[in-house]
C-alpha cells in the first residue's frame, strides 16, 4: 500500500463546503490519516451513480455543465461540474494549466485537438478550454475524417507550423499515416495523448513518420479530471500527480482510489478507478509522487481511447448467438498500427459458416468499437478455441493484452 501526502486541512474545507450546501448528508471531518480511511470506506462507481441519480431527480445538476461516462463498462454515469466557473489564481484550473506549461505545451505551439467531441463527453472541448489560455495556436479538428480527405488542409496545418498532436493514441496513429500518404512533412516536435497507454508497436509508427516528436502523457477520467502528467524528463510511465489537488492511494490489492480535492459537485472520495498501480517518489523532488499504472483492475479493457467490459462484448455476442461464456478477447496491434480484437470462443466455430460474421456483426453493435471500426483504427476477428491462450498457470483469462509486445503480422488476428 502506497499513498501521496495526506493533507487534512484541506480535505475540512472541502467537507464543510459540502456540508454547507445541504445537498448531502452530513459528511464527518477528519483528524488523520487513519481516521480518513475509517470513515470513508473506499467506494465505486455504483456510489457514485446513486448519488447521481438523486442530484438528477432533485434538480441539484442545474446550472451545470453534464457530462456522462460512456457505458460500456457499465450502465453510463452521469456528472455535472462547474470546472471553469472560476479560473482564478490559486484554483484547479489555473494550477493545472501552470503545469501543462511548465511541463508540456509552449506559447509557440500549434495543437491540433484529435480527441472525439459531442456523446456527453468533455475532453475534446475541455482541451481546447485550456490549450487557450496558455496561448498557443489552436486547430480544433476533432476526427479527422472531418477533413474530408483534403490535403489542402494538411498543408494548412504544415505552413501554420503544427508542431503539436494532441488526441487518443489510435487517432494519433490514423494522423500520421495520413499524412505520410499524402506526403505533406509535418515537424511535429510533441505528441500528447489521453485515454490508454501508447503501445511501443503504434509509438513505432509515430517515430518512423515523426522521428524528432516526444510522448508526454495525461492521467484522468470524466469522473475527478486530469490528475497527473508524465512528460519526457521524468521516468517513464511515471505520472506526477498534482498533489493540491488530488489524494491518491493503494490498496492492499494495488487498486488505485482517487480522492478529488477541487470539490466536484459529487464528491469523489477513496474512489476505485479501476486502475491498478503503485505510488512512488519523484526521482529528485522531496515529498512529491508519481503514479505508475498497472493495468485493468476490472474485467475490462481500453481500446481505441474508450474503456470497454468483457461483460460487454459478451452480452452482444450472446444476444445473437446464446453463446456467453468461454469467450476470450485478445488484443494485439499490427504492423499498421491498427488495434486488433480477436474474440475466441472455447469450441469450433467453423462448424456454422455464417457465426463468425455473426460475432463480428455483434461486437460491432458496441458504439465504441464500431467507432474504431469505422475509422479504420481497428479489426475484429472471430477464432476457435485453439487460439485461446493460457496464462503460466494454464488457466484462460477473459482479456489478453498483447499490445505491449511487437505488432503482429499483417493478418495474424484472422
Amino acid at each position: 500500500m502506497g499513498h501521496t501526502a495526506f493533507r487534512r486541512a484541506p480535505f475540512n474545507r472541502m467537507i464543510q463546503a459540502y456540508n454547507e450546501t445541504g445537498n448531502l448528508p452530513p459528511l464527518p471531518e477528519v483528524s488523520s490519516l487513519e481516521d480518513f480511511r475509517e470513515k470513508y470506506p473506499a467506494s465505486g462507481k455504483n456510489d457514485l451513480r446513486r448519488t447521481s441519480k438523486r442530484f438528477i431527480a432533485e434538480g441539484r445538476l442545474k446550472g451545470s455543465y453534464i457530462i456522462s461516462t460512456s457505458g460500456t463498462t457499465s450502465e453510463p454515469l452521469v456528472l455535472g461540474h462547474k470546472l471553469w466557473e472560476d479560473t482564478s489564481e490559486g484554483t484547479y484550473p489555473h494550477q493545472f494549466v501552470v503545469q501543462l506549461m511548465t511541463h508540456v505545451f509552449a506559447e509557440d505551439d500549434v495543437v491540433i485537438n484529435l480527441f472525439t467531441p459531442g456523446g456527453l463527453g468533455f475532453l475534446y472541448e475541455g482541451a481546447c478550454r485550456f490549450l487557450e489560455p496558455i496561448g498557443v495556436t489552436i486547430l480544433p479538428v476533432g476526427l479527422l475524417d472531418s477533413l474530408s480527405g483534403n490535403p489542402d488542409v494538411l498543408t494548412l496545418f504544415r505552413d501554420l507550423g503544427l508542431n503539436t498532436v494532441m488526441g487518443a493514441p489510435s487517432s494519433v496513429v490514423q494522423f500520421a499515416k495520413e499524412a505520410e500518404r499524402r506526403q505533406i512533412p509535418l515537424d511535429i516536435q510533441k505528441i500528447v495523448y489521453t485515454g490508454e497507454e501508447f503501445f511501443p508497436g503504434k509509438k513505432e509508427i509515430v517515430s518512423r513518420i515523426w522521428p524528432n516528436a516526444s510522448y508526454y502523457s495525461l492521467f484522468g477520467a470524466v469522473e475527478y479530471g486530469f490528475a497527473a502528467i508524465n512528460s519526457p524528463e521524468m521516468p517513464e510511465g511515471l505520472h506526477e500527480i498534482l498533489e493540491d489537488w488530488y489524494f491518491v492511494e493503494t490498496d492492499e490489492d494495488d487498486n488505485i482510489l482517487v480522492t478529488d480535492l477541487t470539490a466536484p459537485l459529487l464528491p469523489v472520495i477513496r474512489y476505485r478507478i479501476g486502475d491498478k498501480g503503485a505510488v512512488r517518489e519523484m526521482p529528485g523532488t522531496e515529498n512529491r509522487h508519481g503514479l505508475i499504472l498497472e493495468g485493468r483492475s476490472d474485467s475490462s479493457f481500453n481500446i481505441t481511447g474508450n474503456a470497454v467490459s468483457h461483460k460487454r462484448v459478451c452480452d452482444a455476442v450472446g444476444a445473437v448467438t446464446k453463446i456467453t461464456d468461454s469467450l476470450q478477447i485478445i488484443l494485439e496491434t499490427d504492423d499498421d498500427g491498427r488495434d486488433l480484437l480477436p474474440v475466441a470462443f472455447a469450441g469450433p466455430v467453423h462448424d456454422d459458416p455464417t457465426l463468425m460474421e455473426r460475432v463480428r456483426a455483434a461486437v460491432a453493435t458496441i458504439p465504441e468499437i464500431a467507432e474504431g471500426i469505422d475509422r479504420g483504427t481497428l479489426i475484429t476477428a472471430v477464432a476457435g478455441g485453439e487460439s485461446q491462450k493460457k496464462n503460466w498457470r494454464n488457466k484462460t483469462g477473459n482479456i489478453i493484452d498483447l499490445r505491449g509486445r511487437q505488432p503482429a503480422a499483417d493478418g495474424e488476428a484472422d
